[in-house]
């Protein structure tokens, strides 16, 4: 996943098998949200815990979109 402020929106890109797709965020308090495939997504800020995906719990620097299928971490 990378994030990049674009004025007063984001850019968002993941990766996934099926390669990258980009998307435009709008921050609201201390999540972004953004709109995949006709649905409203949010993107926050959690501990590799919090992510409740495996291999990630020792991880500080994560955020998570859907807990337990789709959290990122930064090493």
């Amino acid at each position: 996943m990378n994030i990049a402020k674009k004025g007063d929106k984001y850019s968002v890109e993941i990766a996934n098998l099926d390669g990258p797709k980009t998307y435009e965020g709008t921050a609201k308090g201390d999540v972004i949200e953004f709109t995949r495939n006709g649905k409203t997504e949010t993107i926050k800020p959690a501990s590799g815990a919090e992510t409740g995906m495996k291999g990630f719990e020792k991880e500080t620097n994560c955020v998570v979109v859907t807990k337990g299928s789709e959290g990122f971490c930064r090493k």
